[in-house]
């Protein structure tokens, strides 16, 4: 699309292949707009001046060791589910007066059983002497999953071509979900004066609304949540806690990359809790040796 556009405009972008969570390496629109533009790079990060935060995002940039703990930067080894929730829930205590504190992994609990039994211990509670906890940390809906149950609730026909008006949708009372919709189909009506619409281009602009919602939203929701690296993606809260399980699979690159844009989503505070203290000497928080890690 900017390539089309700049056949004939100014244009100006804004990119960061290192955050590209899919690839390793260049990123190829990243690459292409490097060729035939003029280069301002924007290097520092503004979210926090947390001094642990920032050296640790550099440090991972960079493909350094990842600094020691300290100055709202933490790094801890667990040698299993049971020790890593009492890190987690301790800090979850010492963090009380933070009410926006995402717990971030690149796995979804059904897929790591140290992820799914840890945060399963945290909300059993207390835990240690003294004790911390119990902690309530509930998974925050996937936007694909919230899209899927508003478009069941409309109960479309099967047939994607099949036509409806739209005074035949029942839209859910979900707030700006529904007003997002109902306000495309009004501006469709007076650009085009299209008053019907297939299943299929429903569910196409449904779609798009959701991603739309997820990712501009204003409001936030507060508290506790856990989520995946995709899904905290573009989004910045007080604190976040990092669960690094043994299921983070690909290269050192992406795994740089994937812990880079967890820990960068944190404003004051971030903390890692890795599966099995051994894996500290291991990418990506030590320097790479050219081996994928699993």
């Amino acid at each position: 699309m900017v390539r089309a556009f700049a056949e004939s405009a100014i244009c100006l972008a804004a990119a960061d292949d290192f955050q590209d969570l899919e690839a390793d390496g260049d990123n190829a629109a990243v690459a292409w707009a490097r060729q035939g533009g003029e280069i301002v790079s924007l290097t520092q990060i503004h979210r926090t001046s947390a001094t642990g935060l920032l050296a640790a995002a550099n440090a991972l940039r960079e493909g350094r060791a990842v600094p020691g703990n300290g100055g709202g930067f933490a790094v801890l080894g667990a040698q299993n589910a049971n020790v890593g929730a009492s890190f987690v829930s301790r800090n979850l205590t010492w963090w009380r007066d933070t009410d926006d504190i995402a717990v971030i992994t690149p796995v979804r609990g059904e897929s790591s059983q140290f992820v799914r039994n840890l945060i399963l211990r945290v909300e059993e509670g207390p835990i240690g002497n003294p004790a911390f906890g119990p902690h309530h940390v509930p998974w925050e809906v996937s936007q694909e999953a919230q899209c899927e149950r508003f478009l069941s609730g409309l109960a479309l026909p099967a047939d994607a071509s099949a036509e409806l008006s739209a005074s035949d949708l029942l839209l859910p009372d979900q707030g700006g979900i529904s007003k997002a919709i109902v306000g495309w189909l009004d501006q469709r009506r007076r650009l085009a004066g299209k008053t019907t619409f297939t299943v299929r281009e429903l569910h196409r602009q449904i779609r798009v609304t959701h991603q739309r919602s997820r990712a501009y939203r204003r409001v936030r929701d507060r508290g506790i949540r856990v989520m995946t690296i995709h899904q905290a993606k573009n989004r910045e809260f007080e604190s976040v806690i990092v669960l690094w399980p043994y299921e983070v699979a690909g290269s050192a690159d992406r795994q740089r990359r994937l812990l880079y844009n967890a820990i960068t989503r944190a404003k004051r505070q971030a903390l890692i809790v890795v599966q099995n203290p051994g894996r500290l000497n291991r990418p990506p928080f030590m320097p790479d040796h050219g081996t994928a890690v699993t």
